[in-house]
């Protein structure tokens, strides 16, 4: 796993968590709103346990367009493998 697809993986949770929920709330449709939450939550664990330096693996709080480590100033590879840092 890349910091690029968990990039894009937490986009595309909270925009379809988003459409689902309001679609849920506005039609009434419980299983959607459900679902929507579900994904919600399931997005922002994704973030906090993947959103981390590959280099000093420290999170990256909260910005996804960040150049470098705010925590060890090293520059963001975002094309490189995490699987054996985290």
């Amino acid at each position: 796993m890349t910091l690029r697809l968990v990039r894009r993986l937490y986009f595309l949770g909270v925009g379809v968590s988003v459409l689902l929920v309001l679609c849920g709330g506005t039609l009434d449709i419980d299983w959607a709103l459900l679902l929507g939450l579900l994904l919600l939550a399931a997005t922002v664990a994704l973030e906090v346990k993947y959103w981390r330096c590959p280099y000093c693996g420290e999170h990256l709080d909260r910005n996804l367009f960040a150049s470098y480590c705010p925590r060890c100033g090293e520059e963001l590879d975002y094309d490189q493998d995490l699987r054996g840092l985290l």
